[in-house]
């Protein structure tokens, strides 16, 4: 699958705000100063596919009270992105976690998507075909900060494998073999 990040609309989300960005087919590099905002602009795109967390998780701050608008702006943005050739517009307001998706027609198809009461539709997993876990850990990789311990480890991998050879996460190619070959 091709996925193709076209345009990003943030309102609102940490320091970020009023910020419209078209990004072209190919590499985009996004560059500036130390604490300038790149991290957060990275934390706005998962925000959109997978919402915000209000849990601690053993942090000293959810990233909900991490990234809520510095400046009282609508904490919401919009990201449009291509699957396939096909064309999605999603638009998040993290502090309602509501969450409104588009086809390239302007239907709205939100009620097609899973909802996660905290976080709202469930985006990411059905267009990237991973949990936010799995996002974090391989296409989402942060500056020193991939901390992943060898359980996970083993976790991940088998996750990264089985999107490799059947498309989906939780789906392992090898066990569904071995299974079909049982009942043959």
């Amino acid at each position: 699958e091709k996925m193709q990040l076209k345009n990003l609309q943030i309102n609102g989300f940490g320091k970020l705000e009023d910020i419209n960005i078209n990004l072209k087919n190919g590499l985009n590099l996004i560059i500036g100063e130390n604490e300038s905002g790149k991290s957060t602009f990275t934390e706005f795109i998962k925000g959109i596919f997978y919402g915000v967390s209000r849990n601690k998780n053993g942090k000293d701050y959810s990233d909900y009270e991490k990234f809520k608008p510095w400046n009282d702006k609508n904490f919401s943005g919009k990201l449009v992105y291509a699957l396939n050739d096909e064309e999605y517009v999603v638009y998040r307001d993290f502090n309602r976690n509501n969450t409104k998706i588009y086809d390239k027609n302007g239907i709205e198809i939100t009620s097609e998507f899973n909802k996660d009461k905290s976080r709202g539709a469930e985006v990411g997993i059905a267009h990237l075909q991973m949990d936010e876990e799995t996002f974090d850990n391989s296409v989402f990789i942060k500056q020193k900060e991939i901390k992943v311990n060898e359980l996970s480890q083993n976790t991940m991998i088998q996750k990264l494998t089985n999107i490799i050879q059947s498309g989906e996460e939780d789906v392992s190619y090898e066990t569904t073999i071995k299974k079909l070959e049982k009942i043959l």
